[in-house]
């Protein structure tokens, strides 16, 4: 079957899927060809043996060698995990993974191993310090990968011979916006499904977008017309004190449920990028322009209008996260900011929803842009003790290029056509939202404290965003030179 690329059309995903059932990749392949995979039903996707996209590496074998691969221990009730799957359980996701792992095993003659850590962060520094070569790979939150990279603890990709980030299994433009000193160190693609599960997007109830008359959502998206000012407009006069108490909290409805983090999510939707990579490969700080000024004191002015907007901190509390989820659940909201994880808890909501991505700023605005939560989305990694390069790149490598017909199809049917997407425009809108996905490193990484500083304009009850910009511009620098020089002399 054809390698199904990340970034290809969901809707086209979402179609196969309604045709043929999910099987079991089973078969065997040679080392140097993703090959098809047994028990799968042909569909018109088929194409000739010659125009597959496959992993160019060596025909190999590794004798039984233990990969090992650095993760983190699997929370409390967690039945998923994107690294190791010790056999087949009936669970798609599950069983994707074993069968992905499976193959790279069979036909490289290795034995993928996962090392479980309370703390990758921790532990890989300890590994690399003593030079003990205790891991051929780790998978690592990207928000904690910082300390990591700077203090050349990663190898960069170019020291990796056959990872060919060209190709449709990985993606190619996330992986080069976190290049420093032109040297690429984390690695994302269908290897993985943790980014796609962090990825924001945007829920709105489809019953309240009737009754208040808000049109067809779709089609503002469609028209370039869907702004960051629509999106405010759409947000007033839906919220209502249901309860009567003259209060309102979580037992009324409203017009937005958000967070203290979702303005980041909207940050990069209009098109505001904190940083320049420069041709040399230095950051250089990218905020104070008229345009980020001004869109950044529209989110912020968004983000705290307390007549239509409700964030889980002003619920607070530890159950904060599962209130805000259900006042949408219980059809109690227009719209939620929100991550792909999240949205896919609503498949038992009785309301009708749909999916849209994050607004632009303005029309002037070309494309749509969208991230992913770096605090929850995860990269693979290679530290720089590795005793075998060739062979740690070509076992990721075919890893990475199995995957797409395994873990990704797997993730697709699961979350997406179970979980999320009830109707074809969400599927186009989902389609959209990931062919969007794009990195901010200063956001992702949080340098020079540009993230936490940001969460800070914007959820403050004054604008001050101009000031505070000028204000921090010098140390954000600073810090960002710092970074550049720390990566540019490791040589």
């Amino acid at each position: 079957m054809k390698l199904i690329n990340y970034k290809k059309s969901i809707s086209l995903i979402l179609a196969m899927l309604l045709t043929s059932m999910y099987a079991a990749s089973c078969g065997s392949t040679s080392a140097g060809n993703s090959g098809e995979t047994s028990g799968q039903t042909q569909t018109d996707t088929t194409v000739p043996e010659e125009t597959k996209e496959v992993a160019e590496i060596p025909d190999v074998k590794y004798d039984g060698y233990q990969f090992r691969i650095l993760g983190q221990t699997p929370a409390t009730g967690s039945t998923n995990d994107e690294i190791y799957a010790e056999s087949e359980t009936g669970d798609m996701l599950n069983d994707a993974v074993y069968q992905r792992n499976t193959m790279v095993e069979d036909n490289l003659g290795v034995e993928i191993v996962k090392i479980e850590s309370d703390d990758i962060a921790s532990d890989l520094s300890k590994s690399v310090l003593a030079d003990d070569d205790a891991y051929d790979a780790a998978v690592n939150v990207v928000d904690n990968t910082r300390s990591a990279l700077t203090s050349g603890y990663l190898l960069s990709l170019d020291d990796l011979p056959y990872i060919d980030i060209s190709k449709s299994w990985w993606k190619q433009d996330v992986i080069e916006s976190f290049s420093i000193a032109g040297k690429m160190y984390m690695m994302f693609g269908d290897i993985l499904y943790s980014d796609k599960n962090a990825t924001w997007a945007l829920c709105f109830n489809k019953n309240l977008y009737e009754e208040y008359g808000l049109g067809d959502p779709y089609s503002i998206v469609r028209d370039g017309k869907w702004t960051l000012d629509v999106f405010a407009e759409h947000c007033k006069d839906i919220t209502k004190d249901l309860d009567g108490n003259a209060a309102l909290d979580k037992n009324d409805q409203w017009g937005l449920l958000s967070s203290r983090t979702a303005g980041i999510g909207l940050v990069t939707s209009c098109g505001i990028f904190t940083t320049t990579v420069e041709n040399n490969g230095n950051l250089t700080f990218n905020l104070g322009s008229e345009r980020s000024v001004n869109a950044l004191g529209k989110i912020n002015e968004l983000m705290n209008d307390s007549s239509m907007q409700l964030r889980a901190e002003d619920i607070g509390g530890s159950s904060m996260w599962t209130d805000i989820i259900n006042i949408f659940r219980e059809g109690r909201a227009l719209y939620r900011i929100s991550i792909m994880t999240d949205i896919a808890t609503l498949r038992d909501m009785e309301d009708d929803f749909g999916i849209l991505p994050l607004p632009k700023y303005d029309e002037n605005q070309e494309d749509y842009y969208t991230t992913y939560q770096s605090w929850n989305a995860k990269s693979y990694v290679v530290p720089v003790t590795v005793s075998d390069r060739e062979r740690t790149g070509v076992i990721l490598e075919y890893m990475a290029s199995v995957s797409p017909d395994t873990v990704t199809k797997a993730y697709y049917d699961v979350t997406l056509q179970r979980k999320v997407a009830r109707d074809d425009d969400s599927s186009e809108m989902l389609d959209i939202i990931f062919n969007s996905v794009t990195t901010d490193i200063a956001l992702a990484l949080d340098l020079g404290n540009i993230r936490t500083k940001l969460i800070s304009m914007i959820n403050s009850t004054s604008n001050t965003i101009a000031s505070d910009i000028a204000s921090s511009k010098e140390s954000i620098q600073t810090e960002l030179d710092k970074v550049y020089e720390s990566i540019s002399s490791l040589g």
